[in-house]
């Protein structure tokens, strides 16, 4: 047996390193980013943990503030006047004494506009709470009379006081934004940037309103009518020409109650070029009581009356004069007088006289013409008076009938009131209106 041997020349062993050498080291940048991943990682552990420690003492502060929200709401509701001022500010005498009036008239919380019924609060949501100040919404339904509820929304405000309490407290305008004003040729209207939503829209639909009354009247004013939605809680009352804020009051929610709104606002509009041209404004505050405040002074008087509009003479016959401008401006159907329930009150011998319909009230319980209660001959007078200013309006114009309006304000009763909107044509009317 042999032993072969294979001999190779010109190939080198693989180096090996030199005793005392080592391999390279990982790059630092590798070292200090896992560093600072476990840093934020720990920071991040420790963030999260405070803010739900925070969020949970938040969430606790944000239930206090509702509870005393709801807690206020019910007293107003049930007419614990004394459980309600207890729970408003008591660091500002002049707001206390302002809820204290407004929660006598029960304009502690009006409703969105006038003209639409509300409810009370149906629930407090959304607290929000920064510092020792907070809001929150109220939910509340409206509508207008005889149609359907819809929902709105308003904010209230908060102070937290040294000792713990939270308190109904002024309006943040903070929160507010600056105000905004549209101006146009018949119509002009201030409010809040919050607002900004809900009254830019209806803008053009007011001014067109506004034109068209201007046209039928016409209109004895070249300024623009100011609706201004400024108005807080922080007074006893509002004034003729400052509204509530809606956003204090309730704002609409949705489509039902944005239509809802503007169907008001087109009525608030109506009435006030009403007013104007009337010469007053009336604005009711409670049964039987009115804030009237002259336009033709610069100083504004607040003059409160014991006897409501309605009670007045001449009340059945500006209600169905404004009835026709409304159907004139296409704010209702068209009126019809009902011939039927007129022939029969003739045929009865129970036509009431004009000079009886000019001082016919219906708030009367009993009425000096005979035939019963008033409110039993309403439908009768009310289709007599549609019936007269459709006669007028056939024989003399539309105009006619609108000029009417002007003649209100200083008519004793009815017959000096035809012979100025007639222009003297009184005789010739009553001969040819009794025939």
């Amino acid at each position: 047996m042999s032993v072969e041997f294979e001999w190779r020349f010109d190939e080198e062993l693989p180096d090996s390193p030199p005793r005392g050498e080592r391999s390279p080291r990982r790059p630092r940048w590798r070292i200090w980013l896992g560093l600072g991943g476990a840093v934020l990682l720990l920071a991040g552990i420790g963030l999260y943990g405070w803010w739900r420690v925070r969020s949970a003492a938040l969430a606790q502060v944000e239930a206090q503030v509702q509870t005393v929200a709801q807690l206020e709401l019910r007293a107003l509701a049930e007419g614990d006047t004394e459980l309600y001022l207890s729970l408003q500010d008591d660091a500002d005498p002049n707001w206390q004494e302002t809820q204290e009036a407004r929660a006598t008239l029960d304009a502690a919380l009006p409703p969105p506009l006038p003209g639409l019924i509300s409810t009370t609060a149906l629930s407090v949501e959304n607290a929000r709470v920064v510092g020792d100040r907070a809001r929150v919404e109220v939910r509340r339904l409206a509508g207008l009379p005889g149609g359907e509820m819809a929902p709105f929304r308003a904010v209230r405000f908060y102070r937290r006081t040294d000792d713990g309490r939270w308190l109904h407290t002024r309006a943040d305008l903070g929160y507010a934004g600056h105000t905004i004003t549209w101006v146009g040729e018949r119509v002009k209207i201030k409010s809040f940037a919050a607002d900004e939503e809900w009254i830019e829209p209806i803008v053009p639909q007011l001014e067109g309103l506004a034109e068209r009354f201007c046209i039928l009247v016409p209109c004895r004013w070249d300024t623009p009518l100011m609706l201004d939605f400024t108005g807080t809680p922080d007074t006893a009352v509002e004034w003729a020409h400052i509204l509530p804020a809606p956003f204090l009051v309730g704002a609409p929610e949705d489509e039902a109650a944005r239509a809802t709104w503007e169907a008001a606002l087109r009525e608030l509009l109506f009435d006030r070029l009403i007013a104007r041209e009337v010469g007053q404004f009336a604005v009711a505050l409670e049964q039987g009581a009115l804030l009237i405040v002259p336009l033709d002074d610069e100083t504004t008087r607040v003059v409160i009356e014991e006897m409501a509009w309605e009670r007045n003479s001449g009340a059945l016959f500006r209600a169905r004069l404004r009835e026709w401008l409304r159907a004139e401006l296409g704010l209702s159907e068209p009126i019809s007088p009902d011939l039927n329930l007129v022939g029969e009150a003739l045929d009865a011998g129970k036509w009431i006289p004009l000079e009886a319909l000019w001082f016919f009230t219906p708030t009367d319980d009993t009425s000096p013409l005979e035939g019963g209660p008033r409110g039993d001959r309403q439908p009768l007078a009310e289709a007599e008076i549609d019936l007269l200013l459709a006669f007028i309006e056939k024989e003399y114009g539309r105009s006619t009938v609108a000029g009417l309006l002007h003649a209100l304000h200083k008519a004793p009763w009815i017959e000096p009131l035809l012979w100025e909107g007639l222009h003297g044509r009184w005789p010739d009317f009553e001969s040819r209106y009794v025939a």
